[in-house]
């Protein structure tokens, strides 16, 4: 160390048990290359160390590689020595039989070197402090030219001991009680007093199994990705040296800190800018990992959501997880509930012309709110047939409709028999409808009064009508009543009352020959008339919204004339119960008198 030239030396020994005369021999780095050769006078005893300093040889000694020569009178090398990379501050020394770069340094005395300490090791580097533990120590050590004296490893406070190697360290439970790195000692001796000394430590931290994970985000559409952990215990957590990760040969583990906690039934989130840790859009994990490398916690996906957080829900105390586009990183996981009050009311699977251009899927929201469909699906066959369609940016008017075009939802409804199903962005089916070829080209199914029929008029976006054909139906019309007495003769001659031209604007009549469609005269015609009619006699129990304003309008007035009808049957009623308690009254009088 310092200056080359004020600290190089070389030494020799004399391993004869006689002095020697040292006149004409010499010392050299290089022969015939390197310094010139500095020649040796005097003598030197029996076992006897000489040392000749760079300031009395002038030879230099490289850094990087050389060697040093020992000539005698007659120019023979007599000892030889190389080297390469010189460390600073080491001597090149033969020690054990063999040369090696030595700590110590002995100019003019016997070469010596402590102990080497090649390995030490704690049965555990991590400890659980609130819980007991035996802890046992490997040490491997090896000296030169001497004998291994004593082991003895140093324990500090507050654990002031020296145990030696082969005993056993009893840890006992809460000694400490908070997360900390602790230094453990050991100390080697050999026959010459010479000591070697290595650390290591021992970390000891808070064992717990309260963690679970609570939501994660693994393919933002805005904001970065996260990990979200949940203390389900009424003690806060020190989360000293516990580890979040994404699962084997993933990005590296992020460890907690000593100063990082959990609070009671709180929540704690590691973003990807803290923790480095990047989540897959596929398929990956999370875990939560106490120091010993077990895995606490842990939640595996095979698929993602864009913009949806996967949460943990307890559903009939049973865990359940979803993707939710309702993300809450430290806090309560919130369920979105999905309105119910959407349904498929019409489809067209086989319109007249190319199917591309005319088939649609029609919706109907018979809520009184505005219902945003963002993230909702429609889908035919569930898990075959044509990708879902899922809605973006959409919402549906309250008591409203809406239709969806093939061109805009390439959902490919077959001719012959189908399914399409309306699901809501928890994945759940809230409505869903099958067919089969009952229907004829240009014929949608529609939802009217509660049930779905094949009907010749298709109304995307309109209240449903139902129009079907029947061979020689033939219509009248009978203003008699006031009355809705809708009937069938043996005739097959259906008869509408007066009451009925309120509703005739949703009734078409159809010409057989000539599918020629017109309204309804008073005169008797051989038309077919709309033959469900029959049963919107009990329509008012049903939802108003699927009916059309006439005919809600009809059905109002025939219930107010019904209510009419009973108030005045009822005040009959009374009428006569007062009258016969007046007459009783008068015969009691009588008889008295």
């Amino acid at each position: 160390m310092g200056k080359d030239e004020d600290g190089e030396f070389i030494e020799i020994y004399n391993n004869f048990t006689e002095e020697m005369d040292l006149t004409g021999w010499s010392l050299d780095d290089k022969i015939d290359a390197g310094s010139s050769p500095y020649f040796l006078s005097g003598k030197i005893l029996a076992h006897e160390y000489q040392v000749f300093y760079y300031s009395e040889t002038k030879i230099i000694l490289n850094n990087d590689a050389d060697e040093v020569n020992l000539i005698n009178p007659q120019g023979e090398i007599i000892s030889s020595v190389k080297y390469t990379n010189a460390p600073e501050g080491k001597s090149w020394g033969l020690l054990a039989d063999k040369y090696q770069w030595l700590d110590n340094l002995t100019p003019g005395a016997k070469n010596t070197s402590p102990p080497k300490i090649v390995d030490f090791q704690a049965s555990r580097n991590f400890i659980a402090y609130n819980k007991d533990a035996e802890i046992d120590f490997k040490v491997e050590a090896i000296a030169f030219d001497a004998q291994i004296e004593k082991i003895e490893i140093s324990l500090p406070y507050p654990f002031p001991q020296k145990i030696l190697v082969g005993e056993e360290w009893q840890y006992l439970e809460n000694q400490i009680n908070a997360p900390q790195e602790m230094q453990i000692e050991v100390l080697v001796t050999d026959s010459d007093d010479q000591v070697a000394i290595a650390k290591i430590s021992l970390y000891f931290y808070e064992d717990f199994s309260s963690i679970v994970m609570n939501e994660i985000y693994p393919n933002p559409e805005n904001g970065e990705e996260f990990i979200e952990i949940f203390n389900q215990s009424s003690l806060s957590k020190n989360l000293a040296y516990y580890q979040l990760d994404d699962g084997m040969g993933g990005s590296k583990p992020f460890i907690f800190s000593k100063e990082q906690t959990i609070p009671a039934w709180g929540y704690l989130v590691g973003y990807k800018s803290q923790t480095n840790i990047i989540l897959n859009n596929d398929t990956d994990s999370a875990r939560f990992i106490d120091p010993l490398g077990k895995v606490v916690a842990e939640i595996n996906y095979t698929k993602t959501e864009r913009g949806k957080s996967y949460n943990l829900f307890i559903d009939n105390f049973e865990k359940k997880w979803s993707w939710s586009a309702l993300k809450t990183p430290g806090a309560k996981n919130e369920k979105i509930v999905y309105s119910q009050a959407i349904y498929i009311s019409e489809i067209l699977p086989n319109p007249i012309g190319k199917d591309e251009d005319g088939e649609f899927i029609e919706i109907y929201n018979s809520s009184n709110f505005i219902i945003d469909l963002s993230g909702w699906a429609l889908d035919d066959e569930i898990g075959a047939g044509s990708n879902q369609y899922i809605f973006k940016d959409t919402i549906i008017l309250p008591k409203s409709f809406l239709y969806i075009l093939r061109s805009q939802n390439n959902i490919i409804l077959n001719n012959d028999r189908d399914s399409v199903n309306l699901i809501d962005p928890d994945g759940k089916v809230v409505s869903s409808i099958n067919y089969s070829a009952t229907g004829k080209e240009g014929w949608s199914y529609s939802l009217i009064l509660g049930n779905f029929f094949w009907t010749l008029e298709p109304t995307p976006g309109k209240e449903n009508v139902l129009i079907q054909i029947e061979k020689k139906a033939i219509a009248t019309v009978n203003p008699a009543n006031s009355i809705l007495n809708i009937s069938q003769s043996e005739e097959n001659t259906i008869i509408i009352n007066d009451s009925s031209k309120i509703i005739t604007e949703k009734i078409i009549v159809v010409k057989q020959s000539t599918n020629k469609i017109l309204q309804i005269t008073g005169d008797i015609v051989d038309y077919f008339i709309e033959p469900f009619l029959p049963k919107t006699a009990f329509a008012s129990e049903q939802d108003k919204s699927i009916l059309g304003a006439q005919t809600q309008k009809h059905f109002s007035n025939s219930r107010r004339f019904s209510i009419v009808r009973y108030v005045i049957l009822s005040l009959f009623l009374i009428g006569i119960i007062n009258l016969c308690k007046n007459l009783l009254f008068l015969i009691r009088l009588t008889r008295k008198e």
